[in-house]
């Protein structure tokens, strides 16, 4: 069950963070190159990675505890 939670909100989490990314990238690369260079699914890879991320640590320190 705690994995669970922790992978939702990794998901949450990392598809939010790719959201501000990817438009932190646009208006860099808008003030830089004029024009938008933006890259395509951050947000889904962001949240796919951290859900990944979320689930390994979890079973590390379970492994660990025990």
């Amino acid at each position: 069950m705690k994995t669970l939670i922790v992978v939702l909100f990794g998901l949450i989490g990392g598809y939010v963070f790719g959201i501000v990314l990817a438009e932190i990238v646009g208006i860099v690369s808008f003030l830089l190159f004029d024009r938008p260079v933006g890259v395509k699914f951050l947000p889904i890879l962001f949240a796919v990675l951290c859900a990944v991320v979320g689930s390994v640590s979890v079973r590390r320190k379970a492994g660990s505890a025990k």
